[in-house]
């Protein structure tokens, strides 16, 4: 069951909300009304302006309200600086929480959700402060590039999938080992966007480049970064 929130841990609840739609940026104004729906324990609809109002005196805050209801308000400095505040209060952290909100569903050309092998949705986590315009590119699964980058792809899964000392690095690596299969269902496709492709396989494999041990699995990894960009670029 969800717990009543008090006024004042609704305000922080709000100017938290309010960071994390505006992507922690401090120019971009957001209707205080849409984003409390994003708070899940139960608190009066009738706080909703009010407290925008407060944290605009509060000086954490600026904008209007609407005469017909809602309004627009972007974050101050100082408002930026306690919605980190009270993301370090929940034991969590502003950005991660900004990445998860911004995290999308990976899609197959037809829309179709993509998922591992436990059936979980792939996502990619796309920086709204380094996203970049689609950059479409056609598949020739024909050409030798391709080919070599299909089968490198699929054998160091399955090399990284048997490391133990690897896995014992608990969930991070789990997904990253998930990006990579991710990519590789991606460049099956007709046509790839290479900027998301680059996106989900390539932190992925930098992460795994940092945890090998062995050479071999080393030099495995920045084969397939190597035929990457210069596939995608």
């Amino acid at each position: 069951m969800t717990q009543r929130l008090s006024y004042r841990e609704f305000k922080d609840e709000l100017l938290l909300s309010i960071a994390i739609s505006a992507n922690g940026e401090t120019n971009k104004f957001i209707n205080p009304e849409e984003v409390a729906l994003r708070i899940q324990d139960r608190y009066s609809s009738t706080w909703v302006m009010s407290a925008a109002a407060d944290l605009t005196e509060m000086g954490y805050l600026t904008g209007t309200t609407f005469l017909s209801g809602g309004g627009s308000y972007a974050l101050l400095g100082a408002g930026l600086e306690r919605a980190e505040e009270v993301a370090g209060e929940k034991a969590t952290d502003l950005y991660e929480l900004i990445d998860e909100a911004n995290a999308t569903p990976l899609a197959d050309e037809h829309g179709n959700i993509l998922t591992n092998e436990n059936d979980n949705s792939l996502l990619v986590q796309i920086d709204p402060w380094e996203a970049e315009p689609p950059q479409v590119i056609q598949i020739d699964h024909l050409s030798p590039d391709f080919k070599s980058l299909d089968r490198a792809l699929r054998d160091q899964i399955e090399i990284l999938r048997g490391d133990n000392s690897l896995l014992a690095e608990g969930a991070e690596a789990g997904q990253r080992l998930a990006e990579l299969e991710a990519g590789r269902i991606l460049i099956k496709a007709d046509q790839a966007d290479g900027n998301l492709v680059k996106r989900v396989v390539i932190p992925a494999l930098r992460y795994l480049l940092e945890k090998a041990t062995d050479e071999v699995t080393k030099t495995g990894i920045r084969r397939i970064i190597d035929l990457v960009m210069g596939l995608f670029n």
